[in-house]
């Protein structure tokens, strides 16, 4: 084998690798996506969700008056989310080994959903959505304190709400 041909093999796998790639995450989004308009269905029969055309949140919705942005956050179960400020919300893979000295593995564009604000007269309701579930969701206080957020704390302006609780999170309705 000469070096272009080995050079059209490896570009080959590359191209294969990267098509192979985007097929998963499109189809991983696809069934994400379905799979949050089901749950919004099933709670707001009413409600229209629609798709954002803002890079830093996925969906938005009135209901009841409100204005309800949605920023999606995939999760596992055997992960948490750690807030840590107002703008850095980080995945913990290692529940047991985490040190506040380990890399953080950011979610993009939060500062850009929290300090949005739209140009609107309804109240407006911000939802970070973790889907489908994750196994702990705490925020620093100071330098050594956390506690444990509920999807009913209000924290930094979001409502931090797993797709499993999502039904309590909305008042009962008709």
């Amino acid at each position: 084998m000469n070096s272009t041909e080995v050079i059209i093999l490896a570009g080959s796998l590359i191209l294969v690798s990267l098509i192979a790639y985007y097929s998963i995450k499109l189809i991983v989004d696809k069934n994400r996506h379905n799979a949050i308009l089901k749950i919004f269905n099933e709670i707001l029969p009413k409600a229209i969700i629609e798709k954002s055309t803002e890079k830093f949140y996925e969906y938005h919705f009135e209901y009841c008056d409100k204005l309800y942005l949605i920023k999606v956050l995939p999760f596992d179960l055997h992960h948490e989310l750690i807030i840590t400020n107002k703008y850095y919300w980080c995945m913990n893979a290692d529940l047991k080994g985490w040190k506040r000295s380990t890399v953080p593995d950011l979610f993009p564009g939060v500062k850009e959903f929290v300090d949005y604000s739209p140009l609107t007269k309804l109240k407006v309701v911000k939802i970070a959505l973790i889907m489908p579930d994750c196994h702990n969701i705490i925020r620093y206080l100071n330098e050594s304190d956390v506690a444990k957020v509920l999807h009913s704390d209000l924290v930094y302006g979001v409502y931090f709400v797993k797709a499993v609780e999502l039904q309590s999170f909305f008042p009962k309705t008709d």
